[in-house]
């Protein structure tokens, strides 16, 4: 989706670079916009790869399955800057894990063609926006529920345990995991 633009010719045969950073910025605002129409955006992260299976590319993660199901189907069959775009899901749940961190400690010696992702720092702006909607999600996670509504009102604080699981089923592959534990412990409570 993303790409590096080219020279400008100028009148007198010349060419100009246009300022890559301003247009990384500006290409990050139009998208992020875009994007946050569906739903809550978790992270945003953009390849500067050079092999064909990652230049370009744009991840998305939203912070339901919903909103990247509506992003999915909103997205399918548009264009952007003149080429459709290939819209699918991303086997991907932790973009941390698929970053080449040999690129970020500059000591990658595949180069552009590293088959791990390496990443354009994303504008400001855009990073403060992200890191404020995974707060935002955390705070929800830790808020206090009700466990046993009683006419007084009473609220009782979540233990620690229960508030790392709450943050772990706003994740669909956590989400999983946690819901297979459950079952195992209560078929192992129903053998005792």
């Amino acid at each position: 989706m993303y790409q590096t633009p080219l020279p400008v010719p100028t009148p007198d045969g010349g060419l100009v670079q246009p300022n890559e950073q301003e247009h990384f910025a500006e290409f990050c605002e139009e998208v992020y916009d875009e994007l946050a129409k569906f739903g809550q955006v978790l992270e945003l992260v953009v390849c500067k790869n050079l092999g064909d299976h990652l230049m370009g590319n744009v991840y998305v993660k939203y912070q339901d399955e919903e909103s990247a199901e509506k992003a999915l189907n909103a997205l399918k069959g548009r264009y952007y800057a003149g080429r459709l775009l290939h819209v699918e899901y991303s086997p991907v749940s932790d973009f941390r894990e698929a970053r080449c961190r040999q690129f970020e400690e500059e000591q990658c010696d595949r180069g552009g063609y590293c088959n791990f992702m390496h990443l354009k720092q994303l504008p400001k702006a855009i990073q403060r926006e992200l890191a404020r909607n995974r707060d935002a999600l955390r705070r929800r996670a830790a808020a206090p529920r009700r466990r046993d509504p009683s006419p007084q009102g009473d609220e009782e604080p979540l233990s620690r345990e229960d508030q790392d699981e709450l943050y772990l089923r706003s994740h669909s592959v956590e989400r999983r995991a946690l819901i297979s534990r459950w079952n195992e412990e209560r078929e192992l409570a129903k053998t005792l």
